[in-house]
């Protein structure tokens, strides 16, 4: 074999082996020997704290809690100060991968005085309690990113100095979101970027939705019916929701058949329905009304011109076809008032006059008699 590729071999084999001691070294826990010798030297010499890594350290404190008492809250800060130097910028996961595990701080006044001086030391406090919690909050709500089993009145305290601090919230409670919408409700801007969930209970979304129903944004469809407590709360409100169902569309229809213009893009079906209802009533001003409203899709726009050709006259975006129609019959209309105005004879006066009535009713039965009374 060649030579050169067995000093290759040996070469790698020994930088694989002292990588993975490397790595066996980094993941060793100190044994009780090890740590009670770092503690006789921090008792002798609490400056000698700065030079110990902070593994070291914490994996020490963790064997003995009552070390820290012996070094002191002074120089304590000062070297958990340098740790945070030492991991600004890192992010939550990260702290953990670099061995940054909470010291098991467990005198209740040392964890006061740390908070005091810089909320940020509230990491460093192994399993801290509520009250040690809100302390740091009110003093930094920042340091209330990656916290969980918050109270409800941590939480609130924290959107006290910042409701955007929401998205960082673990599984904020229905008090909490109701908090925070009495807080947006008094600024628009504030109210338009909060994530508001859509798996909050309906009573919560009830309550969003009387103070701003432009928020329904964020409500599942299927949620909306159980919303609503009347049928003019479900007016008030469909038009803010993005793609209502076709069930939801329905039932505002039923209710009032010419509120089919507060829902965006309505269905097909939902436009049958409601031009349905609409003709029950038989009102002509109530048609051309309805007509008039919205931009049908071309089936209805079509069954709207053979019930009567004029109720298609002002239709919103009407088909090409239907289009070229009326002006058709508009431009016959017209030319029915020419004739008349120029006819001498009384009963051919007469009857012009009654086919013109007849055509600007809608009715377009006569259209092959106007034709030929015209062009013949």
């Amino acid at each position: 074999m060649n030579i050169r590729l067995i000093a290759r071999k040996i070469v790698s084999h020994v930088l694989a082996s002292g990588g993975a001691q490397e790595e066996m070294k980094k993941d060793r826990r100190m044994t009780p020997n090890e740590a009670q010798v770092l503690i006789e030297k921090l008792k002798s010499d609490p400056d000698s704290l700065n030079k110990t890594p902070y593994k070291d350290f914490q994996e020490t404190v963790s064997w003995s809690p009552s070390i820290l008492k012996e070094i002191g809250i002074e120089k304590l800060m000062g070297y958990l100060k340098n740790q945070l130097k030492k991991t600004q910028g890192v992010s939550e996961p990260t702290w953990g991968a670099m061995g940054m595990k909470p010291l098991k701080i467990t005198d209740k006044e040392m964890q006061k005085k740390l908070i005091e001086v810089d909320p940020r030391f509230i990491d460093f406090i192994l399993s801290p309690g509520e009250d040690i919690k809100l302390m740091a909050i009110k003093k930094n709500p920042d340091v209330i990113r990656g916290m969980t089993g918050l109270s409800e009145e941590a939480m609130i305290e924290a959107l006290k100095h910042d409701p955007m601090i929401i998205k960082n919230l673990d599984k904020p409670t229905e008090k909490v979101w109701d908090f925070l919408i009495d807080v947006a409700i008094k600024d628009p801007k504030l109210m338009d970027k909060i994530p508001f969930p859509k798996n909050v209970s309906i009573k919560l979304h009830r309550q969003l939705m009387e103070k701003d129903p432009k928020k329904l944004f964020h409500v599942d469809k299927e949620d909306l019916a159980r919303l609503v407590k009347s049928p003019a709360d479900l007016k008030r409100t469909l038009k803010y929701v993005k793609e209502p169902s076709k069930e939801l569309q329905m039932e505002i229809v039923k209710n009032d058949p010419m509120d089919l213009k507060e829902i965006k893009n309505p269905v097909l079906e939902v436009q049958e329905y409601a031009l349905n209802q609409i003709v029950k009533s038989k009102k002509k001003d109530d048609i051309l009304e309805f007509a008039e409203s919205t931009e049908f899709n071309p089936v209805v726009q079509k069954r709207i011109f053979d019930m009567n050709w004029t109720y298609a006259v002002n239709l919103k975006n009407p088909s090409a076809d239907i289009e070229r129609q009326v002006k058709q019959l508009t431009e016959m209309v017209n030319e029915l008032e020419d004739r008349i105005d120029s006819e001498k004879d009384s009963e051919k006066k007469k009857e012009l006059n009654k086919l013109r009535d007849e055509l600007e009713e809608g009715d377009k039965s006569k259209v092959k008699d106007i034709h030929n009374v015209l062009y013949s």
